[in-house]
């Protein structure tokens, strides 16, 4: 008799583990300049943490992104490059301090409350992976700053003196006052 539908399941028992992953954070995000207005040159500065259990080995990229949240204006949406071959691997419970510098825009877009938020990783370049299950969503912190408005200057015209009758092809003469009534 034969054996030949009776021996075709086999059973076995497997392990598996994860394997050791980054675990990225930002830290510490604070503006180099203590006070600011419209127009300025700002820096910025973070720090990158890796919480996990593997160092990061692969270049990454942290995103800046900075909006007037008076205005709804985007001011910056950049990603700054981390390169683990120049600036090597960022191990586990290690950090890299990070800036970048960026400038306001004149006027009221670059005035009022600030929201800056950096986010690392930004490019999901790294798998990242921590017991939490929240490795790819605790990326980002954002910091709240006020930007003053910079003084501008508001030229009036006054004083406007000019003749009551002219004749067409003749020179005639005026005069005015100009008076800055802002900054």
């Amino acid at each position: 008799g034969g054996t030949a539908e009776s021996n075709n399941t086999l059973a076995t028992s497997v392990t598996s583990t994860l394997s050791a992953s980054p675990d990225l954070h930002v830290e510490c995000v604070a503006l180099l300049n203590a006070s600011f207005q419209s127009g300025d040159n700002v820096t910025l500065n973070w720090s990158v943490r890796n919480s996990g259990n593997a160092s990061t080995g692969a270049a990454f990229y942290d995103r800046v992104l900075v909006v007037n949240q008076d205005t709804g204006v985007t001011l910056v949406n950049t990603w700054v490059q981390y390169d683990s071959a120049v600036l090597g691997a960022i191990g586990a419970g290690e950090s890299r301090d990070r800036s970048h510098s960026f400038n306001l825009p004149q006027g009221v877009n670059g005035a009022g409350n600030l929201r800056i938020t950096v986010t690392t990783d930004i490019g999901g370049n790294l798998v990242e992976y921590n017991g939490g299950g929240t490795a790819e969503s605790n990326n980002s912190t954002t910091l709240d700053v006020v930007s003053r408005l910079a003084p501008y200057p508001n030229l009036v015209l006054s004083d406007i003196v000019a003749p009551a009758n002219a004749l067409a092809g003749r020179t005639v003469e005026l005069s005015w006052t100009v008076t800055n009534s802002g900054a």
